[in-house]
């Protein structure tokens, strides 16, 4: 019973059920013959429930070999083997006084590795034993263990290797007394004398055994098939979610791309509107600015002539920051053409056209011969250039010895291209609005400019798969460098 009870509940109820089974066993059975020498063997019991209550306790989170139940049979058989022969002798010397005056005080060595022996069997025999019982569904229910799914066929199979056992023995004892010995038929067939008696004892016992393995084994098969099967349920049902969200993905994808869709249809009209609502009115002014002056010249203070001087530069402004607005918005929409670009002769284009308007100033101006080409839209990428060659030009005008230098260099399938100054530079916590609409570096006195210069750079460069970067410092220049894909697929 402590066996069975370690084995279902652990070490704790063991160790209570060695207990209360002690307070029979040990003063009628064990004390009177061996004396002290008796306490070995509960010592022994103590430590057969110690260890399987710890692999009951293991087992229910690791699977490792070392906490099989048998496994840690053997390990225990062979410390039980030590306490018996070590311990056994000693005890056996303390018998003769207290308590046990005429128990025995020696028995041989070989008697006592013959007592250990018969111990590690039987108890081998009976973990196997109560390992088998533990099988039932019944006994299961009864100890308020988890009844396992599939072990419904459990006590039949036990039951039919038990009785089937039974009978397969006892026909053997019978053909055996009556074939062999020559015993008349009635007395072997209902004379059950001691050998018949522990002959079927033993058959039960080890039918029993073989009982509990075939159902462990069979157990064990439908707990992997089962397993199986869940873990196959559970790929299946994976698989059908995998399946729903990719069709719902795909169904929000479709609806979004309609959304965006619509939205760029949206703003393309809008922009068409504000370009024709904002730039028609604004053409109206400059008309009747034109007509002030010719008719009102002679009438005209030199104020009233330099206010109008200053409306007609303002609406100018106006009509240069829509259409820089109109081709920002615009710029998502427009398809690249994609061709081989000569580095080289595109910055020189920049700097020809950009010089025309600073004819009166020295600029330094440094540039390697061998630029390499790239792959890109090159109207695209001329503005690019422009632009950044463009803010070189505008920084660079307080500067008494300006210096603009380009330069570029391939790493891994990435080509780098950079425009750095030694102008006014900025304050780097501007860095991060520069690249945004409207946004500026320096107050509009100080330098001209709509804002839009840098946004309309960096949604170019993105729209060819690459990055722009911008350093610089007040009073130390600005450098500002983007990206290309060495190669592109179209």
């Amino acid at each position: 019973m402590p066996m069975v009870i370690t084995l279902a509940w652990g070490a704790r109820y063991g160790f209570v059920a060695l207990f209360v089974g002690g307070l029979f066993v040990y003063p009628f059975i064990l004390g009177p013959y061996n004396g002290w020498a008796s306490v070995v063997p509960v010592i022994a019991y103590v430590l057969w429930i110690g260890t399987q209550g710890m692999g009951v306790k293991r087992r229910q989170k690791s699977k490792h070999l070392i906490f099989n139940a048998y496994v840690l049979q053997v390990i225990y058989s062979i410390a039980r083997l030590g306490l018996y022969l070590f311990f056994f002798p000693l005890f056996l010397k303390l018998n003769g006084g207290f308590l046990y005056p005429d128990a025995v005080r020696a028995i041989p060595n070989d008697i006592i590795m013959i007592f250990a022996l018969k111990g590690i069997v039987v108890e081998a025999v009976f973990l196997a034993l109560s390992d088998a019982l533990l099988q039932l569904p019944f006994i299961r229910r009864g100890l308020g263990i988890e009844v396992r799914e599939g072990s419904h066929r459990n006590s039949l199979t036990m039951g039919l290797m038990f009785f089937g056992g039974l009978v397969f023995a006892w026909m053997l004892l019978f053909v055996q007394r009556v074939l062999v010995r020559g015993e008349p038929i009635g007395i072997a067939w209902f004379n059950f004398n001691e050998e018949a008696q522990l002959t079927l004892i033993l058959s039960g016992i080890f039918f029993s055994v073989a009982g509990g393995v075939t159902v462990r084994f069979v157990e064990g098969t439908l707990a992997a098939k089962l397993d199986l099967e869940r873990k196959q349920e559970a790929l299946a049902r994976a698989n059908r979610e995998i399946l729903n969200l990719n069709e719902g993905l795909e169904k929000r994808v479709k609806e979004r791309t309609k959304q965006l869709e619509a939205a760029v249809s949206e703003l393309e009209a809008f922009t068409s509107t504000v370009s024709h609502d904002l730039k028609a009115p604004l053409r109206a002014i400059q008309a009747y600015v034109s007509m002030l002056e010719a008719e009102q010249e002679s009438t005209l203070t030199q104020s009233g002539k330099d206010m109008l001087v200053e409306m007609r530069m303002t609406v100018s402004d106006m009509v240069v920051l829509i259409e820089h607005l109109l081709r920002y918005a615009r710029m998502s929409q427009m398809p690249l053409r994609v061709v081989e670009v000569n580095l080289r002769d595109l910055v020189a284009e920049c700097l020809e056209a950009l010089s025309r308007g600073a004819q009166n100033r020295k600029i330094q101006i440094e540039y390697p011969s061998d630029l390499p080409a790239v792959k890109g839209d090159r109207v695209m990428l001329r503005q690019v250039v422009m632009n950044l060659l463009d803010n070189a030009y505008k920084f660079t005008r307080p500067i008494s010895e300006p210096r603009i230098m380009i330069s570029a260099n391939k790493k891994a399938d990435v080509v780098w291209v950079c425009v750095q100054d030694n102008g006014v530079g900025f304050e780097p916590s501007a860095k991060s609005q520069l690249f945004s609409i409207f946004g500026r570096g320096h107050r509009s006195e100080e330098f001209e400019g709509q804002g839009v210069g840098l946004a309309t750079v960096k949604k170019i460069i993105e729209k060819h798969g690459g990055v722009v970067t911008l350093a610089g410092a007040p009073g130390q220049g600005a450098t500002a460098c983007f990206s290309l894909p060495a190669s592109r697929r179209d």
